[in-house]
């Protein structure tokens, strides 16, 4: 229900509480298990409370602010063995550590400079499966598909399993319109766990346009064994059981939807509205 920090400095604590929800709380601070402060406040969403406490120098403390669940009290405070800080050297260039800082760029959405990392790590690394992977999926954002089929490609010849690289190469062959190659890829990239529900939500789609119902469902409903909330596979079975007639089917669907989409695209699904789209 919020954030709190606590700053302890020369007999001070200073106490910062950003508040994520309505709340009605208590702050009361503690020295050497003596309550030496408290305070109450109703709090609001993203109001931040400060204040100052004068405590003895060096004394335990702990700050608690009831109705809020939070706590601080360096006695008790809970520590990672998890480094934060890194103690690798910094100024070594390799493959390796050109890939990672790649991964955290695009992770960013820094997707220019990401590249620029990814073609330093091939040069040094002409087969760098990770970073041949990592560019198919930026050039595919930046819809240049031949290029994205061309590292996607690249790294399949040396890792036909490739999770990466097949799912890439398979969303860019669907949005090319070889559907064939496709779900090939598609299938592939449907044996690892990360791309399972979404990879065959898009075979879903491609049997849909193939007007094959029987795979249409079958695909669509893995889909949905791994991911029930996966909204591609929910609107292919709503299209394709309106398709169909099966209208009961199709409103059970777009009832399970309707948390999620906007209203104009339900009522697309449902047949109560039409606009004009261009051909693709």
């Amino acid at each position: 229900m919020g954030v709190m920090k606590v700053k302890a400095e020369e007999g001070k604590l200073q106490i910062g509480i950003n508040a994520l929800a309505f709340a009605q709380g208590k702050v009361i601070v503690k020295s050497d298990g003596k309550v030496v402060f408290t305070e109450e406040k109703k709090f609001k969403p993203m109001d931040v409370y400060k204040t100052t406490v004068t405590i003895s120098k060096n004394a335990d403390y702990e700050v608690v602010v009831e109705g809020m669940d939070l706590q601080y009290s360096p006695a008790k405070r809970k520590v990672l063995s998890r480094p934060f800080y890194s103690s690798m050297p910094k100024d070594l260039v390799t493959p390796t550590t050109l890939y990672q800082e790649g991964m955290e760029l695009k992770e960013g959405r820094n997707y220019r400079q990401a590249k620029g990392l990814f073609k330093m790590c091939l040069q040094k690394d002409p087969l760098y499966i990770d970073a041949m992977s990592a560019m198919a999926e930026l050039y595919y954002r930046s819809m240049q598909y031949d290029s994205a089929l061309y590292y996607a490609n690249n790294a399949l010849q040396l890792d036909t399993y490739n999770a990466d690289a097949n799912y890439f190469a398979g969303v860019t062959y669907h949005t090319t319109g070889k559907l064939t190659d496709a779900l090939e890829s598609l299938g592939w990239a449907a044996r690892w766990p990360e791309y399972r529900s979404t990879a065959y939500a898009q075979m879903a789609e491609i049997e849909l346009q193939l007007n094959n119902k029987p795979l249409t469902e079958h695909y669509a409903n893995l889909a949905l064994d791994y991911d029930r909330n996966n909204i591609d596979a929910l609107q292919v079975l709503t299209i394709l059981y309106r398709k169909s007639g099966e209208t009961v089917l199709a409103d059970k669907f777009i009832q399970t939807l309707a948390p999620w989409i906007h209203l104009t695209t339900l009522l697309i699904l449902n047949g109560t509205c039409f606009i004009n789209r261009p051909k693709i």
